[in-house]
């Protein structure tokens, strides 16, 4: 097997360095430096005005703070097929975009194909160190799929949508557009990348099945338990803290504040230590001995508003409830989950398209889980590591 894997890893090599794709300009460092910030923006429809405006964002970061001894490399798809990875360059008080590939007839959907991204970002840009900046929409753990019409229109503020607002929720909204959570970790495994952290810039992506998939590939992933608004990280504001020795806390302290600053004050941002996620599981396996009353479910937190049929729970509130009559191993359960989730901010209240109202945050750890979902969708879920991992 590793054998397989180090053959694949030598054609993405050599397809980064002969590519069929050209390359408008030829890399002008090849030296490794300390770190690397890789941006990547997959096709995501209806986001692409938003991730354009995230990038110009993030140009004005570099103009204005430099650079701190790194390189900022972008992939970005302005269709299904089409992309480019460039860089940001620093040019003494303003920015600059380098060109280094163009894809055509590309679609960074398959774990080979994202891997030969990965494999490119370290030709191009070769590093001790990487870091990763998602920004598409996202659906957390679920399986590629179909988005229904009546869920896009909502999205696009049509069919009376709740406050006309937009979010955005791992790809795009068609199916063929879209990228597995499993697939997204082995590509990364492929390359042969580890990352020093994740940042999903996409809705529900701080889901514990989600990230237990990305245990092995990087240490730290930072994202939101419920949507984020369509503007995303506020790059402009936040990007300096991604940038040098990142620090994710002010990231998430930043992202927190913005959201309150404006007319629709709804955020949750979380730093998972995904290095703990196997220890966590290995205590969630003890709990899962109990049964959680399926009376009960409709008392627990959730971020998606389904009524009587939530996707995403608050791993929190209910591994605690789950554990009431177990002290010694609530306490244990709790412990497990701090050391997790080292970081976690939230609103009052969180944005879901499909309600009315925006419902109150009661019980955040920053993480979620759909163990006691019935919802149709969550059927799933058994077939998740995460799952498999604490049954």
């Amino acid at each position: 097997m590793k054998i397989v894997r180090k053959f694949i890893i030598l054609i993405i090599t050599v397809c980064s360095i002969f590519p069929f794709a050209g390359c408008s300009d030829e890399p002008e460092v090849t030296v490794p430096v300390d770190k690397v910030l890789f941006m990547f923006f997959p096709w995501s429809e209806n986001l692409s005005y938003y991730i354009s405006r995230n990038i110009s964002d993030m140009e004005s970061v570099v103009a204005q703070h430099g650079l701190k001894g790194q390189r900022v490399i972008v992939y970005y798809a302005t269709s299904a097929s089409e992309a480019s990875l460039f860089e940001i360059k620093d040019k003494g008080g303003h920015a600059e975009t380098l060109t280094l590939k163009d894809y055509h007839d590309f679609s960074a959907t398959t774990p080979y194909a994202i891997a030969e991204i990965l494999g490119d970002v370290q030709t191009y840009a070769p590093a001790n160190r990487y870091g990763m900046v998602v920004g598409a929409h996202g659906w957390g753990w679920l399986p590629r799929r179909n988005v229904s019409k009546a869920m896009v229109r909502r999205k696009m503020g049509l069919d009376g949508a709740p406050l006309g607002a937009l979010t955005r929720y791992f790809g795009g909204i068609n199916y063929n557009n879209q990228i597995d959570c499993r697939d997204f970790a082995y590509a990364v495994e492929l390359s042969g990348l580890h990352f020093d952290f994740l940042v999903f810039d996409c809705c529900y992506m701080s889901s514990v099945e989600a990230l237990y998939e990305m245990r092995g590939v990087a240490d730290y992933a930072v994202a939101s338990a419920a949507e984020i608004m369509i503007d995303g990280l506020p790059y402009a504001v936040v990007g300096e803290y991604l940038l040098g020795e990142a620090d994710l806390k002010k990231l998430c302290d930043g992202f927190l504040a913005y959201y309150q600053s404006t007319a629709y004050p709804y955020a949750t941002f979380a730093v998972t230590d995904l290095r703990h996620l196997d220890h966590l599981a290995a205590v969630m396996k003890q709990a899962n001995n109990y049964s959680f009353p399926p009376e009960e479910v409709a008392e627990l937190q959730s971020f998606d508003c389904h009524v009587s049929n939530p996707l995403f729970f608050d791993l929190g509130d209910y591994g605690e409830r789950l554990l009431a009559a177990d002290e010694p191993l609530k306490s244990e359960f709790l412990a497990a989950l701090q050391k997790a989730v080292v970081y976690e901010v939230h609103t009052s209240n969180y944005y879901y398209s499909g309600c009315p109202n925006p419902p109150a945050i009661n019980s955040c750890c920053g993480l979620t889980v759909s163990d006691p979902s019935s919802h149709p969708n969550a059927a799933g879920r058994t077939s998740t590591s995460w799952w498999i991992a604490t049954h």
